[in-house]
């Protein structure tokens, strides 16, 4: 399906749907990567930000099954004292996750059929991120300490 696409076309897909220029670079090059005539293949990158925050970063990014997933079983490992593995995970596959939607919503986007601005204006409405992601994130971190707080100062008398 990408086999089509200019390198330059790519970019600009890329930039309008993770809607940050600066992440065009680091997304561009896991595409390289990993794409092999044209189809998208799994092969490791590294992110640290799905490493330190793995579901949340899934769920910033819009890639709703992926935060759901991570979510379930962070709960379940972190009962056993196996979340590490789960962030290495997460690490591990959030660029190919990520790209994964961008090759499946450039589909929905009628790239081949539609023109090149209108695929462009498509892949704007389908890709983005959510900002809310990062004050939860901050909210919960701050309740956490919060709790923490309070249960040291209530073991303390």
């Amino acid at each position: 399906m990408l086999r089509n696409a200019s390198k330059t076309e790519l970019q600009e897909l890329i930039g309008q749907h993770c809607q940050k220029p600066e992440k065009v670079p680091l997304f561009m090059g896991a595409l390289e990567k990993m794409l092999v005539n044209g189809q998208l293949i799994f092969k490791p990158t590294w992110s640290w930000w799905a490493f330190f925050f793995s579901w949340a970063y899934f769920l910033y990014r819009k890639l709703y099954l992926w935060a759901a997933v991570f979510f379930l079983v962070n709960v379940i490992t972190g009962m056993v004292g196996l979340n590490l593995l789960v962030m290495v995970a997460a690490g591990i596959s959030a660029k190919y996750l990520y790209l994964k939607k961008f090759t499946d919503d450039l589909q929905v986007a009628g790239f081949g059929s539609q023109t090149f601005v209108e695929v462009k204006s498509n892949m704007r409405q389908l890709g983005g991120y959510h900002n809310w992601v990062v004050v939860l994130i901050l909210l919960l971190a701050g309740i956490a300490l919060l709790s923490a707080l309070m249960a040291l100062l209530a073991g303390g008398m």
